[in-house]
């Protein structure tokens, strides 16, 4: 299973005691109530994948492919679970929320388009227009995105850890094809990221860019946590370390 820049994979964090648990909970914590978050967090390592019938020598012909720190992934689920009832969601929106996947959107289309065919004279019809947002994840301003959350009223914590988060970001990219991201030949360079694309809040930060977010919400924020609480094992499913294994990516 791939490591993100810390080398730390997800079988390191399955195979923690109580003591370290104890200890990554702490950090966690840390994080959040004083806005301090590592600095190897904010790096990714970035593997080209070259796409299928595509010229190896243009680098518009590979996929990038985030590896990020597994901690900071795990924090950012947490983080997630405090911004989310102030985060929007279009109805319509299938990708990145539970129950949901392109079958339920494909699902709900086709149901639009037998309803309207099924109408007395004259049918309703259904006009798609697919739309392809060049680099989406790149172009949302930081500076907007950082107004738009400062406007809400989520926890003061949450707020500066997601100014934190999204600011000072860089990327290592290996040169292709070069198999494993600790390989010398990677080349490292200041990439400029308001998230990374593969990360767990990426959705949820760029959904405020295009929907105005809630000003309150009355789910409250959960932290901080009691010294004695084991935060990974208590979490619920996916999220369980003893479970479920994470996503690499």
């Amino acid at each position: 299973m791939a490591a993100g820049p810390d080398l730390i994979s997800n079988i390191h964090l399955k195979h923690l005691g109580p003591i370290a648990l104890n200890a990554l909970t702490d950090l966690f914590k840390h994080s959040w109530t004083y806005d301090k978050i590592p600095q190897v967090w904010k790096k990714a390592i970035i593997i080209p994948i070259l796409k299928p019938g595509k010229p190896p020598n243009m680098p518009a012909s590979y996929r990038p492919i985030s590896l990020l720190c597994t901690a900071s992934k795990i924090m950012e689920r947490l983080i997630l679970q405090n911004i989310s009832p102030f985060v929007p969601l279009s109805p319509s929106q299938h990708g990145f929320r539970p129950l949901h996947s392109t079958t339920t959107h494909l699902s709900t289309l086709t149901q639009l388009i037998l309803d309207g065919f099924n109408q007395r004279q004259p049918p309703l019809r259904t006009v798609l227009a697919a739309i392809d947002i060049h680099k989406a994840f790149d172009t949302v301003p930081r500076h907007i995105l950082t107004d738009k959350i400062l406007q809400t009223d989520m926890h003061t914590n949450d707020k500066k850890w997601l100014t934190n988060f999204i600011s000072g970001r860089q990327a290592k990219s290996t040169s292709p094809p070069t198999p494993h991201p600790t390989d010398t030949s990677a080349t490292v360079f200041p990439k400029v990221q308001s998230y990374p694309p593969h990360s767990s809040i990426s959705s949820s930060m760029t959904s405020p860019h295009h929907h105005p977010l809630s000003p309150s919400s009355p789910t409250p924020t959960t932290w901080p946590l009691p010294r004695s609480t084991h935060v990974l094992p208590k979490l619920p499913t996916p999220f369980n370390l003893t479970s479920t294994p994470l996503s690499p990516g």
